[in-house]
């Protein structure tokens, strides 16, 4: 469930790819037009989306992503505003719940302040969050990463809240460099990208760059011999993450073209 909350990235990392043209394919504007008209045609009455058979994740998490995605493509309508009016009148109960309606609601310029007041609230004696706001779950890596992302798009990151979660987070990190889904897990690709793309964030404010150095190295020894990242055998998932996180990042070119070559083959 954790992994499944990004399967967005697949898509976004199509718009980073534009940076290595030579293996990357272009959406145009019919395959945008194509996929918003779905999405318009697939909304629930009360404004949502999800609650099929089918749907990977909940009708919350799935209408929170697709709102973003609309104000990513800076479609302003009345699907988006039904979209907003139904985020706003819930009430998650959890740490990345909540990060996914901040996100969603400051960037429509709406006062997500009652729901900074509880992420930080949740905030643990150990600088880290878990699943729940309670602080009934022990501080895991991803609650952590979604409660600093929360704080960054609300712009609500305060030097006292962020330094403490970083300590966490860094405290959390393997001697390989990696991060697992908390702290004693062993190191996968999933939790190191998404922390690495986190930490971007912050590099101007703290002195991060050695960690950010020893997970980078990390996430590069990682790539499978067909240019792939993810074990026991590489998926686009995880390869798209990955990518990500490499071209934010000064890393091997040679390894980033490989791992661009293999996710277009396997995203066709």
């Amino acid at each position: 469930m954790l992994k499944s909350n990004f399967i967005v990235v697949v898509g976004l990392v199509l718009l980073l790819m534009s940076t290595v043209p030579v293996y990357a394919q272009t959406a145009n504007q019919s395959n945008i037009d194509a996929g918003i008209t779905y999405l318009r045609s697939t909304q629930n009455p009360d404004g949502s989306w999800g609650g099929t058979a089918t749907s990977l994740n909940t009708t919350f998490q799935t209408t929170a992503t697709t709102a973003r995605t609309f104000q990513l493509l800076e479609i302003s309508d009345a699907t988006l505003n039904n979209a907003l009016n139904f985020l706003s009148a819930q009430s998650p109960d959890t740490v990345d719940g909540l990060f996914h309606q901040i996100e969603v609601l400051s960037a429509a310029g709406g006062d997500v302040s009652s729901w900074v007041a509880s992420i930080k609230l949740a905030q643990q004696e150990d600088g880290g969050w878990g699943l729940d706001l309670q602080k009934i779950f022990v501080s895991d890596v991803v609650d952590t990463l979604s409660a600093l992302r929360a704080l960054r798009a609300a712009n609500a990151a305060d030097t006292d809240t962020v330094s403490k979660a970083l300590a966490s987070l860094l405290g959390s990190q393997n001697t390989d460099g990696g991060w697992g889904a908390a702290k004693g897990f062993p190191s996968e690709v999933f939790y190191t990208a998404l922390s690495l793309l986190t930490l971007k964030d912050f590099q101007r404010t703290f002195n991060i760059g050695a960690p950010i150095v020893l997970a980078s190295n990390y996430l590069v020894g990682q790539q499978n011999s067909d240019g792939s990242f993810g074990s026991p055998t590489g998926t686009a998932f995880e390869t798209a993450l990955a990518l990500q996180a490499m071209l934010r990042f000064v890393v091997d070119p040679v390894k980033t073209s490989s791992a661009v070559r293999n996710f277009h083959y396997e995203f066709n």
